[in-house]
Parts: C-alpha cells; sequence; structure tokens
C-alpha cells in the first residue's frame, strides 16, 4: 500500500505522506504540514482498485494544494475571530473549494465521472468517524456538503481547469480587516465577562453569556474537573467559583481571562463510555501524559450537571444529590480514598529497591507467620506447597502475597515512608488546593491514632506490602506510580493545567537520581509487562493486538453501608502504562462492585488505551 500511495504521489508531485491505518470506516483524510499523514481504514484492501485510486488521488491533491496549511490559516482567523460570520462564510467557502478542487484534480485524471460519484456516495454513507472524533468536531469548520460535491462532479459543464485560491486569499484578507473594529466592539462588549475555560484542543467547557450566566456545554461529562460557580451575593450574580478549576482559577477567570487545561475531551468522552459500557456506574478513571504529568481525562462516576447550580441549585435539588448513596457530588479522582490491594505492589517493589533488597529471592510455601498469626497467599488454597522460589519480576507476575509479606518486611517500614514522599503516596500531589491526601501508615501514624495504645508490627508491614490494611490511595496517586513506572524512574507532578510543548518537564523526584539502579526499575516494569502479556498473568484481559499494555491488578473487599445494612462488594482496580517501549500514557482504573481487576478493570484499560492511540494527534 505505501509503494502505491508513493508512486501516485509522485505523479501528482507531491512528498508521499505517512500511512497510517485506522478502524474499518473511518474517513480517508490527510493531516499535518511538515510531515503529512494519511489515514486510510484498514478495509481498504477489500475496495475495488479504481476507488481506491481515486481516494488516494483526491487525499494526496489536498497535499499537492497545500490545503492543510491554508486550512490552517483560516481555522487560526476564526478562532481569533469566531464572532464574525464573514471568517465563517468564507473558511467554509473555502473547504468547499478545496474539496471540489481535488475532486476535479481525479477527473482529470481520467476517472469517469459517475463512477467517482458512486465512490463518493458509498464512502459518505458508510464511513464513520474513528473513536473520540464526535466531540472533536465541536470545533471543526462544516465540510463541503456531499450533495453539492456530487452535482459538480456529474456536471458535464464544468470546467476542469486548475482552481485558483487568490479570489478566496483576497476574501480571507478581507474578512480578518473588516473583523478587526469587530474584534474591538467584541472585547468591549466582553468586558467583564468571566473567562472561558477550555479543553487543550479549544472546546468550551465553561463560558459566561452576555448577561453574566455560566454555561456548561458538556453538562456531566466534565462536572467534577471543571466545577461550578455560584452567585457573588444575595442581589448580586456575578458568577464566582465555587468547586475544582472554577475555584481554583477563580482570580483569573474574574479578570475575564481563559484558562487551558490538560483535559482531552475526546479521552474523556471514550473512558466514561468505556466504564459505562462495561455495565458500572461508580468508579474513576485517571489517565496521563507519563512525560509531562497533564491529565488527559479524569472521569468520576456518577457525575452531575453544573448547570443546576446556577446561579444557585434549589434546596431539594441539592438535598437530592447529599441523599444519593452513589456520591454524585464526589469526584472520586481527587477525592475518593481507596484500598489499593495488589496495585500497589510495584510501590512496595521500589521502596525495596530503594532500601537495597530488590534482588532477593524468597520463598512461598502458602503462608508466613508473624506474631503467631499466619498471613496466607491466595495460592494456599489451590496448591498448599505455594509458589516456591520467586524474585521481584515473577513475583510481580504470580502476585504472590507471601513474597512481598517477607520483601516488605525485608525493606522496612521507613522505606515505604521515604518512597511514599518521592511519589506522593500519603501525601497530597498539589493539583487541587483540597485534594484528599490518602494514608500511608506507619509506626509514627499508627502511634498517633492509638495514642500508643498499639505498637507497629510486622504484621503491619505485611499488609502494607501487598496493598491492604489502613493504606488509602486515590486513583490519581496510582496513576502517577504507574507514569513513573513507565518512564523509568521520574516522577511527574501531575496537573490539569496545559504544558507548553517547549516547556521542561517538571518531576517530583528522579528514583534514579535517589540511587535506584535502573535495572531494578526494569525489572517491575517487565514484571508489569508479563502481568498482561505472560501466559499466567492476572492482568491478561488488558492484553491487545494493536499495543503492548503493562500493568498490575488489585482487588480489596470492602464493605458499604446502604439503608443501615452492609452490603460486601470489592473495590478492583488496574494501573498501567502503555506502550511499553515508549509509553504516553499512564493510567488508574478503579471500579467500585467488580469482580476482579483482572476480569473487570483491566479489559476497561484496554479498550480506553486502543481507542485513545487511535485518535489522530493533531
Amino acid at each position: 500500500m505505501q509503494s502505491t500511495v508513493a508512486a501516485l504521489a509522485a505523479e501528482m508531485g507531491c512528498a508521499a505522506p505517512k500511512l497510517v491505518i485506522g478502524p474499518a470506516g473511518s474517513v480517508p483524510m490527510v493531516w499535518g504540514i511538515i510531515s503529512p499523514c494519511l489515514l486510510l481504514p484498514e478495509d481498504t484492501d477489500e475496495w475495488p482498485d479504481e476507488k481506491l485510486c481515486a481516494v488516494l488521488l483526491h487525499e494526496l491533491a489536498h497535499l499537492r494544494r497545500h490545503d492543510p496549511a491554508a486550512l490552517l490559516l483560516c481555522q487560526t482567523t476564526q478562532a481569533l475571530h469566531w464572532f464574525n460570520p464573514l471568517v465563517w462564510l468564507t473558511v467554509r467557502r473555502l473547504r468547499e473549494d478545496q474539496e471540489r478542487a481535488c475532486d476535479d484534480d481525479v477527473l482529470r485524471h481520467g476517472i469517469r465521472a459517475s463512477d467517482y460519484a458512486q465512490h463518493l456516495l458509498d464512502i459518505s454513507q458508510h464511513n464513520r468517524l474513528a473513536p473520540g472524533l464526535g466531540l472533536c468536531a465541536l470545533a471543526m469548520a462544516r465540510s463541503a456538503p456531499v450533495e453539492s460535491r456530487l452535482s459538480a462532479i456529474l456536471d458535464p459543464h464544468v470546467k476542469r481547469d486548475t482552481s485558483s485560491r487568490g479570489a478566496l486569499v483576497v476574501s480571507l484578507i478581507a474578512a480578518a480587516v473588516v473583523s478587526l473594529p469587530l474584534a474591538m466592539l467584541a472585547n468591549e462588549a466582553a468586558s467583564g465577562l468571566r473567562g472561558r475555560i477550555l479543553d487543550r484542543h479549544g472546546v468550551v467547557l465553561a463560558e459566561s453569556t452576555k448577561e453574566k450566566v455560566r454555561v456548561y456545554p458538556l453538562q456531566t461529562l466534565v462536572a467534577h474537573v471543571v466545577g461550578y460557580t455560584g452567585k457573588s451575593g444575595p442581589k448580586d450574580l456575578t458568577p464566582i467559583g465555587r468547586a475544582a478549576m472554577e475555584r481554583q482559577h477563580d482570580a483569573a477567570l474574574m479578570r475575564g481571562k481563559d484558562v487551558a487545561l490538560s483535559l482531552d475531551t475526546r479521552i474523556q468522552g471514550l473512558v466514561a463510555s468505556a466504564v459505562k459500557d462495561a455495565g458500572f456506574e461508580r468508579g474513576a478513571v485517571v489517565v496521563l501524559d507519563p512525560c509531562t504529568g497533564e491529565i488527559l481525562a479524569s472521569v468520576s462516576l456518577p457525575s452531575y450537571d453544573p448547570n443546576r447550580f446556577v446561579p444557585t441549585i434549589s434546596a431539594d435539588d441539592f438535598e437530592a444529590y447529599v441523599k444519593d448513596t452513589s456520591l454524585p457530588l464526589l469526584d472520586r479522582c481527587l477525592h475518593g480514598q481507596y484500598c489499593p490491594g495488589s496495585a500497589f505492589v510495584p510501590f512496595t517493589a521500589l521502596a525495596g529497591i530503594a532500601a537495597g533488597v530488590g534482588e532477593k529471592h524468597f520463598d512461598c510455601t502458602g503462608s508466613v507467620e508473624y506474631g503467631g498469626k499466619s498471613y496466607r497467599c491466595w495460592i494456599a488454597g489451590q496448591n498448599p506447597a505455594g509458589h516456591g522460589r520467586l524474585a521481584v519480576t515473577s513475583a510481580l507476575v504470580a502476585s504472590c502475597s507471601c513474597y512481598w509479606y517477607q520483601f516488605g518486611n525485608a525493606a522496612g517500614s521507613e522505606a515505604f515512608v521515604k518512597m511514599g514522599h518521592l511519589l506522593g503516596i500519603g501525601e497530597a500531589t498539589g493539583v487541587v488546593d483540597d485534594e484528599a491526601h490518602g494514608e500511608l501508615p506507619s509506626p509514627a501514624w499508627l502511634a498517633a491514632k492509638s495514642g500508643s495504645k498499639d505498637v507497629w508490627r510486622p504484621g503491619h508491614t505485611a499488609n502494607l506490602a501487598i496493598g491492604q490494611g489502613y493504606l488509602l490511595t486515590t486513583p490519581l496517586q496510582l496513576a502517577v506510580l504507574a507514569a513513573t513506572l513507565g518512564n523509568g524512574g521520574k516522577v511527574p507532578k501531575p496537573t490539569l493545567t496545559r504544558v507548553e510543548k517547549s516547556a521542561k518537564p517538571n518531576w517530583r523526584a528522579d528514583l534514579i537520581a535517589e540511587g535506584l539502579p535502573a535495572n531494578q526499575i526494569e525489572q517491575v516494569r517487565e514484571g508489569m509487562r508479563l502481568v498482561v502479556n505472560g501466559d499466567s498473568g492476572t492482568g491478561k484481559s488488558a492484553r491487545s493486538e494493536r499495543v503492548v499494555i503493562a500493568g498490575k491488578t488489585g482487588t480489596a473487599q470492602y464493605w458499604r453501608r446502604i439503608d443501615g445494612e452492609t452490603v460486601k462488594e470489592n473495590r478492583v482496580c488496574f494501573m498501567g502504562f502503555a506502550p511499553f517501549e515508549s509509553p504516553t500514557l499512564a493510567f488508574a482504573v478503579l471500579l467500585e462492585g467488580g469482580r476482579s481487576g483482572g476480569s473487570d478493570a483491566a479489559p476497561i484499560a484496554k479498550r480506553i488505551v486502543e481507542e485513545t492511540l487511535a485518535l489522530p494527534v493533531d
């Protein structure tokens, strides 16, 4: 296929683009200026040669005409002068001219008009946007209508000469000139309005009307991240921030300054769909960039509609939210505190490596005794002999409790405290002012909590090592742990504010600089890879044919109070990163009421990773 593209590109007189294969039925398109790319659906091999040739000629014509650059210029002008209808009409006219000019190029290469019209109609009826592009369309100009293109293609009187863009360029310049006084008027009219909150691609998450009424277009999708506003006083309806980013950036927003978040609304949408489609109504998912710490998605379910709080929420509505046992007002990603179970074991491994026990082997005989109490491994119910002799990598794959009991005690409780400080476990990461800290128990913590009535014992360390006992973490903290392992030992500072590409990474800590050997960190990473891709790993449900995913499952028992009754349910999770060699995503998926991390959370993570990596970068 690449050779066919290269041959036609040479014939068209343009550089051969990089070929990208998308899901079956995805829309053929080109993008990029410096390094152009061509997207074709994976079912292209089944197309007739003439149909494939027509599509390739059309898309390569866009590159020969430098349409992506022209469209970028137009969309930049449109973003700056969004209030001017002349600019919108000009951009739409440009899109129509681009499509028709490329159609003419196809016909000049000998493709019959009737056949080409049929190919275009077939593609328009059967193709779909790639996952997540639906929300992206909110910020895109409307494409040229297919009906008008078909009419132009089938009209024998239409001249097929190379289309000139001179008139359109003049129109664009005229639109920009005309828009200058309108821009001044718009800025004057907008003075006093609260600034907007945008996602990383410019999608509006919060804005104010001329009457200063705050509006949240995406409603429940980003509610916990964006928050809501309330009126300043009984008679003053000026909105002020009451929660989340609205409160965090209240001062800047009050001055009319827009705030760009790191959030990618496309990923946010597909994450929410993945959890709901799996049948879960309560849970949390955090997806972040392991190299920048940018939070790309932060989904807490169930959610709420922030529009109901504007300008103030009724007493009945607020009481309904408060009495809802599913806690829709709770941001589970930043404020939910959960026992992570075995998903915490990679942290234990790092703590032990820092303490100098990373290369020790321990035997699993089915149980370990501390203080006269037996601490069992899950394997004891299936094989009383246990797992045998294990190292860090094999213990991660086997999820062997006995190994980690001994490993944790060999490292010592102080090693957990030190590593917790480096990674932000038991501490706020700094994303928002009121973020939950979690709980990292230690001898000093226990003494303060019990008033010296209880003493820290090896059994406490054993429970801590497998992510049980008094330990509590937030989904964000688990995602930071996953990111640290993904990038090879650097702890990112998570942020909900967009980071410029030119900015230097803001690391909380560098584990290798702290003395942890890189090869031992790599053993932990390899163990997480085998958890998903090995023959006996607990995360096999996350195995993908498209990308190598690494992760760790976790399952913790929990007892929930509903209407005065205690109901047992599991809190299950899966944390990890992908692609394994050069990760661009780190994630933590936590579900309330699941069976296990491997059976429920892992397949959701697989879907999130695959669909996120299928999104176009720009």
